[in-house]
């Protein structure tokens, strides 16, 4: 049976808003036309999470010179997000906190 829920690769993907740890809200209409990876992660401190952030972190450049944004998306407590992210995180790679799982 087919999910009608599931998005695919270059689907629109339903609006959302969440906050960095700052409070800053970021949604995800704002960023229509520029390309986007939505990256989802199960909370901040986990290990393979954390593996994949220092791969995108490595591939930052080359996402930058492409116009790539890229958001991630915790299921952790701002702080949380903060602590372990702080070293990938800049104008092409946002952090996100959906500690209410939404």
């Amino acid at each position: 049976p087919e999910n009608k829920d599931l998005v695919g690769i270059g689907d629109i993907a339903p609006d959302f808003q969440l906050c960095d740890d700052e409070g800053k809200k970021y949604k995800l209409s704002s960023f229509r036309g520029r390309r986007v990876i939505l990256s989802f992660q199960r909370y901040a401190a986990c290990p393979i999470c954390q593996f994949n952030l220092d791969r995108m972190k490595y591939q930052s450049e080359m996402l930058d010179r492409a116009g790539i944004v890229t958001i991630s998306i915790f299921n952790s407590k701002p702080q949380h997000v903060t602590m372990f992210t702080a070293k990938i995180r800049g104008d092409s790679m946002i952090a996100l906190s959906d500690k209410k799982g939404s």
